[in-house]
């Protein structure tokens, strides 16, 4: 499902900016992986906002149960429309747009197209890299 695809990209993110105190082996690595990839902090997986929503989603759903909300309540992952989540009186937990490539955590959308886009670029960045370590195997 694109929900657990997404908390796999925050993942990744960090891999290439690792949370700050992570320590001077996580910051080098970091950076020779941006260098590696050809990343800087205009890519997509640079930005925090989705990245934070995913990792602090129990931190988060325990403020949003505190808040003072009246309607229905839909806490199953939903796949439809992102301007479903817009509803004042519906409390949508996680809702997919795929059309759209919006994904909505507790009422506040978050785009994901850009997200995939740059993993699908990271992904073939990674095998052309392979494709080239197979090749210096085998000639050499």
């Amino acid at each position: 499902m694109i929900t657990e695809a997404l908390t796999h990209a925050a993942a990744l993110s960090r891999f290439f900016w690792p949370v700050g105190n992570a320590g001077a082996l996580a910051a080098a690595r970091a950076a020779k992986l941006r260098t590696a990839f050809g990343l800087s902090e205009s890519s997509a997986l640079y930005g925090r906002d989705l990245r934070n929503a995913l990792e602090h989603f129990d931190e988060r759903l325990d403020q949003y149960l505190l808040e003072d909300h009246v309607g229905y309540f839909f806490p199953s992952p939903i796949i439809g429309d992102s301007r479903m989540a817009e509803d004042q009186l519906g409390h949508i937990f996680r809702l997919v747009d795929s059309d759209r490539e919006v994904f909505v955590l507790l009422g506040r959308p978050y785009e994901f197209g850009p997200v995939r886009q740059e993993i699908l670029d990271v992904m073939k960045n990674t095998r052309e890299m392979s494709d080239a370590g197979s090749l210096l195997r085998t000639s050499a």
